[in-house]
């Protein structure tokens, strides 16, 4: 059976955006790999060098994968469904992070054959061999167009140690993007503002011997390249990290260059030291706001005081290090905008990106607005843009009020990484 896996481009991400490896589809395709013939298409992050039209018709495939990981590709992947479904008589099986939050409106907006909601690997596989040979039972969780009941998120959890490695060979521009490796799938964390623990429903992390197979695959295939830990927050389980540098270094795996995602509150001077022996260099931290009220209200809870102390220590062991912000989270006043400016500023690190407060779906904040003291005010021609859409009066400020000082901070993160280039 041959199968496409399509990832749809959008109108306004024009330039490549080689930071975003594909995992997901990745690890569908490592899955069917070896029984079907399989392709994969990102025309999200190279959309200049991909036409789909031209991809279908090349490779005529039996089955179109198509992903929705978040909610910007929304409406391409809707045009998507149509076209083909206009031009070709090919069945279409959606999947992703935004399409099993979104549910309910993607199965009754789209045209499809098939969804799968949740982690796909299995089922997804089990779908494809069901519709190769019809001898196996159609699996259970798949929701069918004709389906009059359908299912929120259907599949179990994933033993991550047992699927395959992501099939990045099967990625066109291979070598042009920056490579990733998910090391552990949800957060235990439950900030308001995030989606992350509905879709993974906790956190289960990857063995480290399994971890350090794929680092070796990686390198194999492409020399010492820089990896970057695209887990939701790498030292989630401290001991699990300490665990991976001491196994990095028993077998002898030489790195250049590893970068990784944390919750403030999960490091700590030691932990710095032990990962910056085998090779981690870079870090982001999402801190979100300068306002103590701010951050007590969405549920990201970590002492300011204690991770400027951290972010001076980690400069000194040579790490680089890049944070986030967010405007307009709910009950944030002007006042307290000007404090998170005013501390993202003085911050001495590498970059600071500041992006609007959106509800995605299934977050607590979109899921219970009220509680949050925010009212939504999305329309059907948002697309979910967190660089450019302000759809909340979070309370205190309106949209227009927090757009304005979206532009503000943007500017002033423009400014100070352009000093630190210098």
């Amino acid at each position: 059976m041959r199968v496409l896996f399509l990832i749809p481009p959008h109108h306004r991400h024009s330039n490549p955006s080689p930071d975003g490896m594909p995992l997901g589809v990745l690890y569908l395709a490592s899955m069917i790999r070896k029984n079907h013939d399989v392709k994969v298409v990102d025309a999200f992050s190279f959309p200049d060098d991909e036409n789909i039209e031209e991809s279908i018709d090349d490779f005529s495939p039996d089955l179109i994968a198509i992903s929705i990981p978040f909610k910007i590709l929304e409406n391409p992947a809707k045009l998507l469904t149509e076209r083909i479904k206009k031009n070709y008589d090919m069945r279409i099986v959606l999947g992703g992070l935004h399409t099993t939050l979104a549910l309910d409106k993607i199965k009754s907006s789209f045209q499809f054959d098939y969804i799968i909601s949740g982690e796909s690997e299995y089922i997804f596989r089990d779908l494809v061999n069901h519709l190769d040979s019809g001898k196996t039972p159609f699996p259970k969780g798949v929701i069918k167009h004709d389906s009059q009941s359908f299912y929120k998120i259907q599949s179990d959890n994933v033993d991550v140690d047992k699927i395959p490695f992501p099939a990045r060979d099967l990625l066109k521009y291979r070598e042009r993007y920056f490579e990733r490796i998910l090391t552990s799938r949800g957060c235990g964390f439950s900030c308001a503002f995030c989606s992350s623990k509905r879709f993974w429903r906790g956190f289960r992390a990857r063995g480290v011997d399994n971890i350090i197979d794929e680092l070796n695959n990686i390198y194999s295939e492409r020399g010492l390249v820089p990896v970057s830990f695209a887990d939701d927050s790498f030292t989630f389980d401290r001991e699990r990290v300490i665990r991976l540098c001491e196994a990095i270094k028993k077998r002898g795996v030489k790195t250049a260059g590893l970068g990784f995602s944390s919750h403030p509150e999960r490091l700590d001077k030691e932990l710095l030291d032990t990962m910056r022996t085998v090779g981690f260099n870079s870090i982001f931290l999402g801190l979100e706001s300068g306002s103590d009220e701010v951050l007590k209200k969405v549920g990201k809870k970590y002492n300011r005081s204690r991770i400027e102390e951290l972010i001076k220590y980690a400069l000194e062991l040579g790490y680089d290090i890049h944070t986030s912000f967010m405007i307009g989270l709910p009950g944030e006043s002007e006042k307290d905008i000007e404090m998170t400016l005013n501390w993202a500023q003085e911050l001495p690190v590498r970059s600071i990106g500041f992006h609007i407060f959106y509800p995605f779906e299934g977050c607590p904040i979109r899921e219970e607005p009220e509680k949050y003291g925010v009212k939504i005010l999305e329309s059907p021609l948002n697309e979910g843009d967190i660089d450019g859409e302000a759809i909340v009066h979070n309370g205190v400020l309106s949209p227009r009020v927090i757009l304005d000082y979206y532009y503000r901070a943007r500017a002033l993160a423009k400014n100070k990484s352009g000093k630190n280039k210098n």
